[in-house]
């Protein structure tokens, strides 16, 4: 599955549409392969975005404030 153009929420999406379609279990195997490696393509992409957004964040809130994201969490 090509996901350089997909937005996080297209990804998102779209994991859980090959979820969904995995987990019907009528699938072919060869097809069920298939969605699964893509699933797996797509799950990496939307972590990779996730933490890409996570580290923005850290920066913004240290370039603001000086604080870290740590003095955010509850404790």
């Amino acid at each position: 599955m090509e996901t350089e153009k997909m937005s996080f929420e297209e990804g998102l999406q779209s994991l859980k549409n090959q979820v969904a379609m995995l987990e019907k279990g009528n699938l072919p195997l060869d097809e069920a392969l298939k969605v699964f490696r893509d699933a797996v393509d797509v799950g990496r992409f939307c972590n990779k975005k996730l933490e890409m957004a996570e580290t923005e964040v850290q920066k913004i809130v240290e370039d603001a404030n000086g604080f870290t994201l740590e003095d955010f969490e509850e404790k």
